[in-house]
C-alpha cells in the first residue's frame, strides 16, 4: 500500500478525494517533525511554507514524488530530490494565477489612489467633507504605463487586466514571448532600462532564482521616475529592502507595495512607519477558488503518479 504524508493543511474536497483512494495517508500537524516522519514515505504532499531540506531527503528512504501545492518550489532542496530520482509536480493553476495576477493590480491601485491614508481618516473618524482639489492627492492608473517584469502566465494575466484599465503595457523577459502573445496582450518588449526609467507602475512578477536575487537595489531605483511606484507579488528576494527604505525616505520614488517579503515572515521594520507603502501578508493567490484548486490538483496528480498514469507540471 501507498503511504501517503500530508504536511499542510487540506481543503475538505482534497481531503475527501484523497481518503478515498487505497492509501494508508498520514496528516503532519507539526512540520518541524517532516525530518523524523518522512522515513517509508512514498509520496509527500508539501506546500511551500514547507521546508524540505536536504537533510529531510536524507531521511527519506522511499520518497518517490513531492507535490507541492503552489506555482513555487523553492522550499524543496532540488538538486538533492533530483540525485534521488524524487519527482517533483507543482500547482500553477488557471485560478492560482488569475488570483495573484489579481493582487498585483489591487496593490497597484490601492498604492496609487492612496487608499491606505484613506482608511486611516475613516479609522480615526476624521473626514472633514468631500473636496474638490484632490484630498489625498491619488492617480488614476489609466493612460499610464505598467511595467511588467517577467512576462511569463501571472504577468500575462497582469498585462490583460492593465490593457482593460486602458494602461499602456510594457514588459521585459528574458524568454521569448511569441509575437501573437504580444499582439493579443497589445503588449511591448524592451529592455530592463527602459521599463526602470519610463514606467509609472513597476511590477514583479517574475520566478526567484540565483541570477535575479536583489535584482531591485537602490541603483535600479534611482533609475525609475520620482513618480512611480513598485509593486511586488511575486519573491521576496527580488528586492534588497533595506534599499527600498532608504529610497522611500529619500523620496526617490512616490511609494511601493509588497505582498512578498525579504524576510518572511519577518517585514522590514522601516517599511512599517511609511504612509507610501502598502503591505500585505504574501496573499498573492490566497482566494478560496485558488486554494481549492491548487489542493485538489496535487491530489489528483498524486493519484495519478500511483496508477502510473502521466502527470502534468512535472518540474
Amino acid at each position: 500500500m501507498t503511504n501517503i504524508l500530508v504536511a499542510v493543511d487540506l481543503p475538505t474536497e482534497s481531503k475527501q478525494l484523497l481518503d478515498e483512494q487505497n492509501f494508508q495517508v498520514k496528516y503532519l500537524n507539526d512540520t518541524e517533525k517532516l525530518i523524523d516522519t518522512i522515513a517509508g514515505v512514498d509520496i509527500l504532499i508539501a506546500a511551500v511554507n514547507v521546508s524540505v531540506t536536504e537533510e529531510v531527503l536524507e531521511k527519506a528512504d522511499k520518497l518517490a514524488l513531492i507535490a507541492n501545492i503552489g506555482d513555487g518550489y523553492s522550499n524543496i532542496a532540488i538538486e538533492t530530490a533530483r540525485k534521488k530520482n524524487i519527482s517533483i509536480t507543482n500547482t500553477p493553476t488557471h485560478d492560482a494565477i488569475q488570483s495573484t495576477a489579481e493582487m498585483t493590480m489591487t496593490l497597484l491601485l490601492a498604492l496609487s489612489r492612496n487608499v491606505k491614508e484613506g482608511q486611516k481618516i475613516c479609522d480615526q473618524n476624521d473626514f472633514s467633507g468631500w473636496s474638490v482639489t484632490g484630498y489625498l492627492g491619488g492617480h488614476q492608473a489609466s493612460n499610464k504605463k505598467i511595467g511588467i517584469i517577467g512576462f511569463g502566465r501571472i504577468g500575462q494575466k497582469v498585462a490583460k487586466i492593465a490593457h482593460a484599465l486602458e494602461m499602456e503595457v510594457l514588459f521585459v523577459d528574458p524568454k521569448k514571448i511569441a509575437a501573437q502573445t504580444k499582439h493579443e496582450l497589445h503588449a511591448k518588449e524592451v529592455s530592463l532600462e527602459e521599463v526602470l526609467k519610463s514606467a509609472d507602475y513597476i511590477t514583479l512578477n517574475c520566478s526567484a532564482n540565483d541570477e535575479n536575487h536583489h535584482m531591485i537595489t537602490k541603483n535600479e531605483i534611482q533609475m525609475m521616475k520620482k513618480s512611480a511606484y513598485l509593486i511586488n507579488c511575486a519573491r521576496g528576494s527580488l528586492i534588497k529592502e533595506a534599499d527600498l527604505v532608504e529610497a522611500l525616505n529619500e523620496k526617490m520614488i512616490a511609494g511601493a507595495a509588497l505582498d512578498v517579503h525579504e524576510f518572511e515572515p519577518h517585514f522590514t521594520e522601516g517599511l512599517l512607519k511609511l504612509p507610501n507603502v502598502v503591505l500585505t501578508p504574501h496573499v498573492g493567490n490566497d482566494t478560496y477558488e485558488a486554494r481549492n484548486e491548487m489542493a485538489y490538483e496535487a491530489v489528483t496528480q498524486v493519484i495519478k503518479f500511483s496508477k502510473e498514469e502521466p502527470i502534468s507540471h512535472l518540474i
